[in-house]
């Protein structure tokens, strides 16, 4: 059992590491879609908690079918924190979340938001997006530009769909545990990620 654990947190630290390599990468890179997002969160927050998950279930004795459920159940848990974090910089409230608003825009980061923009916008507003992305810093006036594109194309409304889509996933695996009287936790911890402000 311990070289097994072992193995799963030897692996995951390199997937974390591409995870965070196609992160910086994509700070330079053009053309980044919702397909290479999500294969990069994957790699990263999702990975993480699969890993907590899949171990956790692991040492208690859970039998392979459940270990498996577990492992998808963090896999989606992860996807569903990484794109609620990425709204919270968007659109979220700086005294609730304790960090400065837009701070992934100003630091050039794609997150989800941006990147459904940028693959939802004109050929004009793309180019207006890359001539902004290409200064050494953005100023406010940027921001106010891309979040009325935002507001234009509806990206709000775009992201808590997703959201929701992968909620009613999680809830699907949730239902295919049967969870007993120790594992209701669970739910609460979906609920605690659905809600959170910071």
């Amino acid at each position: 059992k311990k070289s097994t654990l072992s193995f799963l947190l030897a692996e995951t630290i390199g997937t974390i590491c591409e995870g965070q390599y196609l992160d910086m990468r994509f700070e330079k890179t053009e053309g980044v879609t919702e397909k290479d997002y999500f294969f990069m969160i994957s790699k990263k927050t999702s990975a993480l908690i699969q890993l907590s998950m899949k171990c956790g279930a692991f040492i208690a004795n859970a039998d392979s079918a459940r270990v498996q459920i577990y492992s998808q159940l963090g896999f989606d848990l992860g996807l569903f924190f990484q794109i609620q974090d990425d709204y919270l910089d968007t659109w979220g409230d700086e005294e609730k979340t304790g960090k400065k608003k837009h701070s992934d825009i100003f630091q050039k980061k794609k997150n989800y938001p941006f990147v459904l923009l940028s693959n939802s916008c004109s050929a004009h507003s793309l180019e207006l997006l890359r001539n902004m992305y290409s200064k050494d810093q953005l100023n406010e006036n940027d921001i106010n530009t891309i979040m009325c594109m935002m507001d234009k194309h509806s990206i709000k409304a775009k992201v808590l769909s997703k959201q929701e889509e992968i909620h009613n996933k999680l809830q699907l695996s949730i239902k295919d545990l049967c969870l007993n009287e120790k594992e209701v936790y669970l739910l609460e911890l979906i609920e605690m990620i659905r809600k959170r402000e910071r």
